[in-house]
This record gives C-alpha cells, structure tokens and sequence, in this order.
C-alpha cells in the first residue's frame, strides 16, 4: 500500500506542477515556448511519460502515469500544441542530429543536468489533421 500512496502523491503533484506551469508560461498572447518547452520537459521527465492532445474546445488534455487526463483551457491550444511539437521537432534535431520533421516524427532529446544526462524519446503529428505529443524516458 506504501507504494500505492506514494505514487497517488506524485501524480497530484506532476497535476499541480502542470496546472501551474501551464497557467504561468502558455496562457496569452506572448508565450515564451522556450522557457515553456524546458519546463515542460522537466515535468515529462518527472511524470516517466506524458501525453498532450487537444481537446475541444480551445484546451489540451494532458495524460501521464495511472491518471485521469488534466484538461486545462488554453487559449489557441492547437496552434501552442503544434509550436510545440516544432520545438520538440528542433531539439531533437539539434541533440541527435537528425533530420527537422516539424510535421511529425520521432527522435530523440538528451539534457545534462549537472552530473546526470537525462533523456527523452519524443513522437509527435503536427499537420492539420493530427496533433499529439508523445514524450517518454
């Protein structure tokens, strides 16, 4: 049961970290994707996977370990959602060389984080038709 609880603290608290970050870095006009992208690779990382696709109207579910989606309303949650699936499409470029797929794709990311490399596998559709998120550890 230890464990049980343990990971039902976690994954509320992987839902308020999102929930913030979301409401202090992607809500309105000026968004900085970088910081958010960052941010949000941190979390994904903390969460072992994460899941985002829109939801209509104008929000994004977002799914990850054992949880319910946390819907959360976003202004112009297709055309973030699809800037960031470009963001992610150009850091896996940049980490691994391959080749820029901003339409979709898989590839992978690699941060140091003082001693510790921390890596992600990403997959993601961003045309008009299709737009998801995909990051794992």
């Amino acid at each position: 049961m230890a464990n049980l609880a343990e990971t039902d603290h976690r994954t509320a608290s992987i839902a308020e970290r999102l929930t913030e970050l979301v409401n202090t870095k992607l809500l309105g006009r000026r968004i900085d994707l970088a910081a958010f992208g960052d941010d949000f690779l941190t979390l994904a990382y903390d969460a072992v996977w994460m899941r985002v696709r829109p939801e209509p109207p104008d929000s994004l579910a977002f799914s990850f370990r054992d949880s319910p989606p946390v819907v959360l309303k976003v202004d112009s949650a297709v055309g973030k959602l699809r800037s960031l699936c470009a963001r992610v499409a150009k850091l896996c470029q940049d980490t691994t060389n391959a080749a820029f797929q901003p339409f979709g794709g898989e590839g992978g990311i690699v941060r140091t984080d003082g001693a510790e490399a921390k890596r992600w596998h990403a997959s993601w559709g961003n045309t008009a038709y299709v737009q998801e998120l995909f990051l794992i550890r």
